[in-house]
């Protein structure tokens, strides 16, 4: 059928157009993976933060909600408070790493018991955070499809991420990329989620929402 075709196309270019910055930001965070801080941790993050994005643009299917492009830009806050707290508590990860590494979770429970660790949640937010990019382009996407468009289309952004991911892990163990992120990985995060949460305040003008209280 010409149209499921099309809708993967579609799905397909929307993903990478929108998701090409969190490519890099993935491949950050996999160089920083250690025996607390895990891969598990990193594509769960991925998918739960990327699922929120759909959700909201869902919302804007049924119901057609847009959010004022300036609300919207107050996501860029959850990356600088994330990149402060890795500057100010530099220790927290690695003190863990050494008194947990000894004792990994149970194989059969370790996907379930890194769905409620606070790392797949950091990596989450910082993905949430980054997706008003997607918003602007889903939510008018989603309500231009019909029912049967929309259900192959998140079919196609199921799987996306995994792909995502895995090339994101490859280009972190390349040794030649992998000894760079071992030797700087631990002072470029945090440059990098503050220039993030920057450019989003910038990007969608949110600044204005603090003049207009002035």
């Amino acid at each position: 059928m010409p149209w499921v075709l099309a809708a993967i196309v579609t799905g397909i270019i929307t993903f990478v157009v929108t998701n090409i910055d969190d490519l890099v930001l993935l491949t950050l965070f996999f160089s920083q993976t250690n025996g607390v801080f895990r891969g598990r941790h990193v594509v769960l993050g991925q998918y739960l933060g990327f699922a929120g994005i759909v959700a909201i643009s869902l919302v804007g299917f049924v119901g057609s909600l847009w959010i004022p492009q300036a609300w919207i830009g107050m996501l860029g806050l959850m990356p600088i408070a994330i990149a402060l707290n890795q500057i100010f508590n530099p220790g927290d990860d690695d003190d863990a790493s050494e008194t947990k590494v000894s004792s990994p979770d149970p194989p059969k429970r370790s996907w379930l018991s890194a769905l409620w660790n606070r790392h797949t949640y950091t990596v989450a937010a910082v993905t949430f955070a980054n997706g008003g990019d997607n918003l602007g382009v889903y939510i008018p996407l989603f309500a231009s499809i019909n029912l049967a468009q929309l259900v192959v289309l998140l079919a196609t952004y199921a799987v996306l991420p995994a792909i995502e991911c895995y090339v994101a892990l490859y280009v972190s163990r390349h040794p030649t990329v992998g000894r760079l992120m071992e030797r700087y990985s631990h002072r470029i995060v945090p440059l990098v989620l503050i220039c993030l949460g920057i450019y989003i305040l910038v990007e969608n003008d949110t600044l204005s929402l603090v003049r207009g209280q002035l």
